[in-house]
């Protein structure tokens, strides 16, 4: 009997945590000396250890995000009725290997209201999570993308909305950075553009445009803006100190790839560089380093 699939139309974010796959290839002969079995399980628990880290602060940003009901921001007591709904969260977070992947459907029966809300959400959580990891040595690149898709499982999609952003990922990023892709950069756009007077409309457009001040053009391609300003007057916890740190690693990498011979790796590293510096300056930090 065939199965008879629905699809839908869903955002997917797929986010890889770099670097992760050279520890885990380390000592991968079989059979492993005591030596090796040794060092496996440290790289294993390094590894592992910090797959599960980024998976709970994005996990705990979700849990925070429903409770603030930021959809209902604005609107007047009177035109709460349909609050539950308006409540709606509906992105989901699941991991394969060291990558992660979120999946926001994109079902409109609220006027684009939940939908757009969800990808606020999830960008501001990439953003909270990039931040972090890249203070932390350890950075992650990502593709954002929307198209069709079917459930195999729960919190699992299939279809070209997960093709569109591995590709992006894999392909078009090349460095820390999380590339958006040009279908969800037009789907932002008809959200706050779409002619609708309906409570549900109206807050629509107003995230629809919060989402595009998390975005920006660079180098080719639209990137979430991690340390713009629209994430810096956001209520997510990055900090001076948390950009900093991440800023402090690009000089460094950048560096010792300069020095190593890796030319690709370098401009790729300078144009990141160039990013942090072209943005520093609303974090108060300006004036700590010289070009």
């Amino acid at each position: 009997m065939k199965h008879i699939f629905d699809t839908d139309h869903f955002l997917v974010a797929f986010i890889d945590i770099l670097g992760q796959s050279n520890k885990i290839l380390e000592n991968s002969l079989y059979p492993p000396t005591d030596g090796d079995l040794i060092r496996i399980k440290q790289n294993l628990s390094e590894t592992s250890e910090y797959i599960i880290f980024l998976r709970d602060i994005f996990k705990k940003h979700f849990k925070r995000y429903r409770k603030l009901g930021d959809v209902l921001e604005g609107l007047p007591n009177n035109k709460k009725k349909n609050e539950q709904v308006m409540r709606t969260f509906s992105a989901e977070l699941r991991g394969v290997s060291d990558s992660i992947i979120v999946t926001v459907p994109l079902e409109n029966k609220t006027d684009n209201c939940i939908p757009i809300n969800n990808i606020l959400a999830t960008f501001q959580g990439i953003c909270l999570i990039y931040n972090i990891a890249l203070a932390k040595h350890k950075p992650i690149r990502g593709g954002i993308d929307v198209g069709w898709g079917t459930r195999l499982a729960q919190n699992e999609v299939y279809g070209s909305a997960l093709v569109k952003a591995y590709t992006l990922e894999s392909e078009k990023a090349k460095y820390p950075r999380i590339v958006v892709g040009e279908s969800l950069w037009k789907y932002i756009n008809y959200v706050e553009n779409y002619n609708t007077n309906t409570e549900y409309g109206i807050r629509a457009k107003i995230i629809a445009k919060r989402c595009k001040g998390l975005v920006i053009k660079y180098h080719k391609n639209h990137i979430l803006d991690v340390i713009g300003n629209g994430i810096k007057s956001s209520a997510i916890d990055i900090n001076p100190e948390l950009v900093k740190s991440g800023y402090e690693y690009v000089i460094k990498f950048q560096s010792e790839c300069e020095k190593k011979g890796n030319d690709k790796l370098a401009s790729r590293y300078q144009l990141l560089k160039n990013y942090y510096e072209s943005k520093i300056n609303l974090w108060g930090l300006k004036n700590l380093y010289s070009k």
